[in-house]
């Protein structure tokens, strides 16, 4: 055995320094996609047991909440508001603009209000002019991130129902769609652009 050895040592070195590179690549690529999924946003729209929706960060990355979204699907149209701030007017100075806003900074496992039920109601009876036509709203949001160069985003759909009390969103998927292609992220910022045009058309 030991004449074997010594007779193939070459061979078995090279097997042996193969058999290494093979594992620590291995190694490397486990670590690499460790730390991928480390630094990958994760955003969530969520809804309490009383309608109120929230936007919490569950990656390990902070993120910065630039715009908070609905696409409204009344009939044959399709409406955009915009959702970041929950109420007009308020004095900075204050110290009251932080509690109502979504726009800025959110650390790892924050969350913030986005709207209740009945607020949103508002928003949507206020621009359409026939809200029970609506069928469905897509809550979307656009967050900056430090591990990307591109902004990221998340959305999620709900189904709007009438009952004696007003609509009801009901939400259509389990989770939220996590939006981090080019493309769909292309898509996402066109809807925002789309409301600063309004808005400086008015």
């Amino acid at each position: 055995m030991s004449e074997w050895i010594s007779q193939n040592g070459e061979v078995l070195r090279l097997a042996l320094d193969a058999a290494m590179t093979v594992i620590w690549i291995a190694y490397l690529h486990v670590f690499a996609q460790s730390l991928r999924r480390q630094r990958r946003s994760d955003i969530h729209i969520s809804q309490s047991a009383d309608g109120t929706m929230f936007v919490s960060n569950l990656g390990l990355e902070p993120i910065f909440i630039s715009d908070i979204v609905a696409e409204v699907e009344a009939g044959t149209k399709t409406r955009v508001l915009e959702l970041t701030d929950r109420c007009e007017n308020v004095d900075p100075s204050s110290g009251e603009a932080a509690m109502v806003t979504t726009h800025g900074p959110m650390s790892s496992g924050g969350f913030s209000k986005i709207c209740d039920r009945r607020e949103l109601a508002e928003w949507l009876s206020s621009d359409l002019s026939r809200p029970d036509e609506i069928a469905r709203v897509t809550l979307s949001v656009l967050a900056e991130t430090a591990a990307t160069d591109t902004p990221v985003g998340a959305s999620r759909q709900f189904r709007v129902r009438f009952g004696q009390s007003g609509p009801d969103f009901a939400p259509e998927t389990l989770r939220t769609r996590q939006i981090r292609s080019r493309r769909n992220v292309r898509r996402l910022m066109s809807v925002v652009r789309s409301l600063s045009y309004d808005a400086a058309g008015d």
